[in-house]
């Protein structure tokens, strides 16, 4: 396999770095713990990454858990999750909600008012327990799929045998955002048992619930199984309900709502024929009328149990395909079928995690491979989530299972195929109606967490990510670093237009470049980085009074140095701005991102004034004689000092203080022209000087 992956970034000033991905990362992943685990549904999460629910006994207060396990987008485990009580508790459904948690729908019997109730838990997006609300009656309450509507409600989809005579009808149960219980409705009429397993909002802001039913005179079933659908609006009234019917039995574990406002349906069919099953695929159209069904498999038993649509209308459809017949010691294997948005199949995988080494256990393997939620992840790809076990006798343990794979293109892990499409010809009838029920809300749970996870395969399609820092303008200063992900060592290098063969380059001056990275396979991936100019200006100007001397242009990434001319020595300051003691030439040194640029020398000739000393402290007053505006420097900034002004009478005119952190301090003298008297102290000394105002 050659890939080849283009990567264009834009590189400004200092140390940046960008990643464009454009083909996705494979992996399998198994985890869990030295019991068993199941996944039943997974989830793209809004960070990449992704989020698995299902059961374990390995972990936990009872004797199953529901079991929420957190991965990143590579399949590194973040967090792991347990919720549940004494009894056995099942997870069958998730969604991340609009506040980034998490809830998770199932059933309980350590909690609530019957053998089994519906359960409900919320999660926030680090894995806490926020809540966990059970419904249902005295009988049996189970969900199976679980949505978020439209209000930040949820919608359960299920079974009760708690209200009514047949021993299971559909049920399904509307909460607010916090779990209360809104609604909930049976779906089904005497003499008809039915089973919701998956559930879709409608685009009119109802529910549409698939599944299987069956006829039931009290004591057993009398009628084949057939795939089931039931329409309800937003307040639970039935808006319609389909029972899709062949000659032999038939069921529904998936729904999907597609582009065209219909719904597609997935479950497994058995052909008389063949004595075999075969996944088993419906499109209803909104109203619920059938529009086609197909039946799809390889020679042996394969099942549908998750569906899904992607963007350009086509159909992607996980299960598993099993022996004709129980066999010690043989597996089932996990299954994928891709099919047109008519039905028409496009292609089939089968994915047997044994064909890593001599099978079984003896490799440390699966046995078995289920395939139970398939979806678009969202990097472009895709992912199915189930579980893998040891011995189709149920000896062994279980373990959560994970795949990442591109379309049709799965190199980390072999695959078989071959299929055969059998054009459907059911028939449908409209019955039943809903009813409301008196299902109650209890809560209970704790939590825990335990597991781990382990890859089986990776690959890592090679790509490359550049860095870089930016070039002085006028010189070649330059540098760029190229990080290789994935591939296959070694690595061969190659900089364009300059640069050389490894995977750093200097000298570079500023401009465009490019990386390309070739691996041992002979895969090519290609990075191109912006070398930027750094342009330093140490222009310099003096302020109106031409007693301070500042740099344009000033930037706080910039560090200032104030030197003599016409060496260019000493260190005189190193802020933006400079006012001059003494007589002399300066000029001003500024650097930035390891660039430097000197001022022209600017000469500095104060008017007449006096100097003097305070306790050894030199002290400068100018001009004298002044107009309007007296200054007072010092050299050495390290006392509070005092400056007073009397006029020849002694009368104290004006006053100020000059902090220890000053060297300048300027003071407006609006005062008729004439001798006055300056004192300046500190705790160093005082001294009075004589001072001229001339207007």
């Amino acid at each position: 396999m050659r890939l080849f992956c283009l990567f264009s970034v834009l590189f400004v000033q200092s140390a940046f770095f960008v990643s464009s991905v454009f083909s996705q990362n494979q992996w399998a992943m198994r985890g869990g713990g030295p019991g068993n685990e199941q996944t039943h549904q997974a989830i793209s999460t809004l960070d990449g990454g992704y989020i698995l629910v299902g059961q374990t006994d390995s972990y936990g207060a009872g004797g199953t858990d529901v079991y929420i396990v957190k991965l990143n987008p590579a399949g590194q485990l973040q967090w792991t999750k347990t919720v549940g009580g004494p009894g056995n508790d099942v997870g069958r459904g998730v969604v991340q909600t609009a506040d980034g948690g998490y809830a998770v729908a199932g059933w309980t019997n350590s909690f609530g008012g019957g053998g089994d109730d519906c359960y409900l838990i919320r999660l926030d997006g680090s894995g806490q327990l926020q809540w966990t609300k059970t419904y249902g009656g005295s009988g049996n309450d189970r969900a199976w799929a679980l949505i978020e509507d439209q209000n930040g409600g949820f919608a359960l989809g299920g079974q009760t045998s708690s209200f009514g005579a047949s021993p299971n009808q559909f049920y399904l149960v509307k909460t607010d955002a916090q779990g209360t219980l809104v609604w909930d409705r049976r779906s089904g009429v005497s003499g008809v048992a039915n089973i919701g397993y998956s559930i879709v909002q409608s685009p009119d802001s109802g529910y549409v619930v698939a599944g299987s039913t069956y006829n039931w005179t009290g004591s057993g079933s009398t009628s084949s199984t057939d795939v089931y659908a039931v329409k309800v609006d937003k307040l639970g009234n039935q808006v319609w309900a389909t029972r899709v019917q062949n000659s032999r039995d038939d069921d529904a574990r998936s729904i999907a709502a597609t582009q065209d406002g219909g719904y597609v349906l997935l479950g497994k069919k058995y052909m008389v024929s063949e004595s075999t099953w075969d996944i088993y695929l419906v499109k209803l159209s909104g109203s619920g009328q059938l529009v086609w069904d197909v039946s799809y498999g390889m020679t042996n038993s394969e099942e549908g149990y998750s569906v899904v649509e992607l963007e350009d209308g086509s159909l992607m459809a996980t299960g598993v395909i099993l022996p004709a017949a129980p066999i010690a010691n043989t597996w089932y294997d996990l299954y994928l079928v891709k099919f047109s948005s008519a039905g028409v199949p496009l292609w089939d995988r089968m994915f047997n995690s044994t064909l890593y080494g001599s099978g079984g256990n003896s490799s440390n393997l699966a046995d078995y491979n289920v395939g139970r939620s398939v979806f678009r992840t969202s990097d472009g790809g895709y992912a199915v989530a189930g579980y893998l076990g040891a011995g189709n006798s149920g000896a062994g343990t279980e373990e959560l299972f994970f795949l990442k794979f591109t379309d049709q293109d799965a190199s980390c892990w072999p695959w078989l195929s071959g299929g055969v499409m059998s054009p459907g010809s059911a028939t449908t009838l409209a019955i039943g109606s809903t009813a409301a029920t008196n299902g109650t809300e209890s809560t209970g749970g704790t939590e825990s967490s335990g597991g781990n996870v382990a890859f089986l395969c990776s690959i890592v399609p090679l790509s490359v990510q550049s860095s870089s820092t930016a070039s002085c303008e006028s010189l070649c200063t330059g540098t760029a670093v190229a990080s290789v992900f994935g591939g296959t060592a070694p690595f061969s290098y190659s900089w364009s237009p300059a640069g050389g063969n490894s995977d750093s380059a200097s000298g570079l001056c500023p401009g465009p470049y490019t990386i390309s990275v070739v691996d041992s396979n002979g895969d090519t991936a290609i990075a191109s980085v912006f070398i930027s100019p750094v342009s330093v200006n140490a222009s310099v100007s003096a302020s109106p009074d031409s007693l301070t001397f500042s740099a344009n242009n000033q930037n706080p990434n910039a560090s200032y140095l104030w030197v003599r001319c016409p060496d260019f020595t000493g260190n005189l300051g190193t802020q933006p701005s400079y006012s001059p003691m003494n007589q002399g030439s300066f000029a001003l040194i500024v650097t930035e991102n390891g660039c430097s640029d000197t001022s022209d020398c600017i000469s500095f000739t104060p008017s007449s004034g006096m100097d003097f000393f305070v306790g050894g402290e030199p002290v400068h007053i100018y001009p004298n004689p002044a107009s309007n505006k007296v200054h007072f420097w010092r050299e050495v900034s390290s006392l509070d000092a005092r400056i007073v002004v009397v006029d020849v009478m002694g009368k104290e005119i004006l006053s100020a203080n000059f902090s220890a952190s000053e060297t300048k301090l300027t003071l407006d003298f609006p005062y008729p022209s004439g001798v006055y008297f300056v004192e300046f102290s500190s705790s160093k000394g005082k001294r009075i000087q004589r001072l001229m105002i001339q207007h």
